[in-house]
């Protein structure tokens, strides 16, 4: 996978799902609220961003299992990379499969992470649904610029942004095609989610 290999570190993906995918919009009350409860857990903590593997930022809180998210205002230059940085695509490969990249915009990819007062790890925080044929997430990603990033890799993924300086929600549809055993994702700036009503947070340790 070219451009989901860092989107599988933040929503730490991993079922074989159906090729069922349409893009629409969501009434308002199907809408996700970031600040609702995290499925089956009932405790308190402090939420993080991890970047780079090891720096925590705080980034919100869980009291009584429901998330207060409060995204840090700023990301300092020594967290932030290329879009592409960390994947397997070269600059020619860049320039074959996408029509919009800047290539001076600079992102920073994160997890969440659920602490507690001590700073003591408790688990993975992830937005996310998934069953049999499909799987959807939201996450945050923080940009150094407005920009654009459109690509498409022979229609087996799909990468649609269209991102404002600072944090940005993304979202993430995947699903496959069982009769062709083939993967086909999107990730986009605009909401393509078709299951958005029944997402959750999720608690993984």
């Amino acid at each position: 996978m070219k451009i989901v290999s860092k989107i599988t570190l933040v929503a730490t993906f991993g079922l074989a799902l159906a090729f069922t995918f349409s893009c629409s919009s969501n009434d308002s009350d199907d809408s996700f609220n970031e600040n609702s409860p995290i499925s089956g857990y009932t405790g308190s903590g402090v939420i993080k961003i991890e970047l780079d593997d090891e720096s925590l930022i705080n980034a919100g809180s869980v009291t009584n299992g429901v998330v207060k998210l409060e995204l840090p205002s700023n990301i300092s230059d020594e967290h932030l990379s290329g879009f592409f940085d960390e994947g397997d695509l070269d600059e020619e490969e860049i320039a074959d499969y996408c029509t919009n990249y800047s290539k001076d915009i600079k992102v920073a990819w994160g997890d969440f992470v659920l602490t507690n007062s001590q700073g003591e790890y408790i688990g993975d925080l992830d937005i996310y649904y998934g069953d049999e044929q499909i799987e959807e997430s939201i996450f945050y990603l923080y940009f150094s610029k407005a920009g654009k990033i459109t690509c498409n890799f022979e229609n087996e993924e799909i990468c649609n942004i269209d991102a404002k300086t600072g944090w940005n929600k993304v979202y993430y549809h995947k699903s496959h095609n069982f009769s062709k055993g083939t993967n086909s994702m999107e990730m986009s700036t605009k909401n393509i989610l078709t299951k958005e009503k029944y997402l959750k947070w999720e608690l993984k340790n």
